[in-house]
């Protein structure tokens, strides 16, 4: 009995205990453990979905005392524990050197490793980097701080899961960060970002395909070769005199040395050089490639609050120093009155985002990063290029580096874009003109 004297309402899922909130996302009414559980296994869900983990994989868990992080820290260590999982889970937290904020957050950071007893790693920016984020607001300013912190933070968490020997490295992004990302990349017309949102969580899942159709090739170039050494062996055995050909293969198959240059198969064993352009997987070609993913990436914000209070999580709430001056503020505020229209428009936004990837011609191969090894898109990684840019700083232009060539024409116009009307002829339609600062709408942002 509540206040007023009236009874509370049954949980619509077990209908045994009294309802004690309304879930955001489909808006059913449940209790707290219904809620709670309901919440693990759709993570679990998730995993198994996305083919994320498998077994005896080691997981780096990115933690900076948020609400996010601890809360993935916590059900990961649930599930390991409910399915009995043989992950090793680790901790890494990065230290952008922002006082008064991080050294605070971090606190949070060691009562997790405390709590679970998960070996912990703790990275400073100014230990890989040489410049701590508040050293680079000093050159920069505020406006494009995000930008760089983003950079560096991901390059930063990439080599923390390499030191714990890490197969895999999960993030605490939500539904709401995947939106406003692919939001935001939208907005400044970035194509090639569009989908990076999904991307990561989608890696595994890509990977199994791509294994598949890489196998499907090999069976089939294995026939075409052994179809053309058949030919090759009858006219060597029709030319032979004695059928000594035929003695041998005979031979071979009684489990004598093949001829030279063949294998057991009947293939030829001459290496075929690598394909320009098309270098081997990542995770076979250099040791510094890593999937990052996200098992939160379908669980809305206001549902991992809930899950944080119930379950009586320590989490930092306080704000970036820096964060009220990004452009993803402003997309963050437009979500939130979106969810209240309609929570179902968050996830529509990412399924959107998702299809697109897929169905995109734009995607870069990866290669390494000729200054520090890093994977990057291009011949130097961001990171390598800001690091550059602050050690000889003039102005922010360096922010801006590794923008595609042909971006931008003469006198500070942007290229002709080609647009088609009804079928009719391409027509060039004039870009805006820049502002002078050598920006074309300002670097992409990370969530922290």
């Amino acid at each position: 009995m509540e206040g007023g004297g009236r009874p509370r309402a049954p949980c619509e899922e077990c209908g045994e205990k009294n309802i004690r909130m309304v879930k955001p996302s489909d808006r059913k009414k449940l209790c707290r453990d219904c809620f709670t559980e309901g919440f693990e296994e759709h993570v679990h869900e998730t995993i198994l979905k996305k083919r994320m983990f498998e077994e005896k994989d080691k997981i780096c868990i990115a933690v900076s005392g948020g609400k996010d992080s601890s809360v993935l820290a916590h059900v990961l260590v649930q599930i390991r524990r409910k399915h009995n999982y043989k992950w090793d889970l680790f901790l890494l937290a990065i230290d952008e050197g922002i006082k008064g904020y991080r050294d605070d957050s971090l606190k949070i950071v060691f009562k997790l490793q405390e709590k679970y007893h998960l070996p912990l790693k703790v990275l400073k920016f100014e230990d890989i980097f040489t410049y701590t984020m508040d050293a680079v607001v000093s050159f920069i300013g505020k406006k494009n701080n995000c930008t760089v912190c983003g950079v560096f933070r991901r390059q930063a968490m990439e080599r923390g899961a390499l030191l714990f020997n890490a197969t895999k490295l999960v993030t605490g992004h939500n539904a709401d960060d995947l939106a406003e990302t692919i939001l935001m990349n939208m907005c400044r017309g970035d194509l090639e970002k569009l989908a990076k949102g999904v991307e990561g969580a989608a890696a595994v899942e890509r990977e199994e395909v791509a294994k598949e159709e890489v196998a499907k090739e090999e069976v089939a170039k294995e026939e075409v070769a052994k179809e053309e050494v058949a030919k090759e062996e009858a006219a060597e055995v029709a030319t032979c005199c004695g059928g000594e050909c035929a003695r041998g293969e005979a031979s071979t198959e009684r489990g004598q040395r093949p001829p030279s240059g063949m294998d057991t198969r009947g293939a030829r064993m001459e290496a075929s050089p690598p394909t320009h352009g098309e270098p081997a997987p990542p995770e076979e070609e250099h040791p510094f490639f890593l999937p990052r993913l996200k098992p939160l990436m379908w669980c809305y914000e206001k549902e991992i609050v809930l899950y944080a209070f119930y379950k009586q999580l320590d989490y930092f709430s306080t704000e970036c120093t820096y964060s009220p001056n990004s452009f993803r503020g402003n997309l963050r505020s437009f979500i939130k009155d979106l969810e209240m229209i309609n929570p179902q428009f968050i996830l529509n936004i990412i399924h959107s985002s998702e299809f697109f990837y897929h169905n995109s011609s734009r995607r870069k191969v990866l290669q390494v990063c000729a200054s520090c090894g890093a994977y990057t898109s291009n011949p130097v990684c961001k990171a390598c290029l800001i690091v550059e840019g602050l050690r000889n700083y003039k102005d922010n232009s360096f922010l801006y580096a590794n923008k595609k060539k042909g971006e931008k024409g003469e006198k500070g116009q942007r290229r002709r874009i080609p647009i088609r009307y009804d079928g009719g002829a391409a027509a060039g339609v004039e870009g805006a003109k820049s502002d002078g600062s050598g920006k074309a709408g300002g670097g992409a942002e990370a969530p922290a």
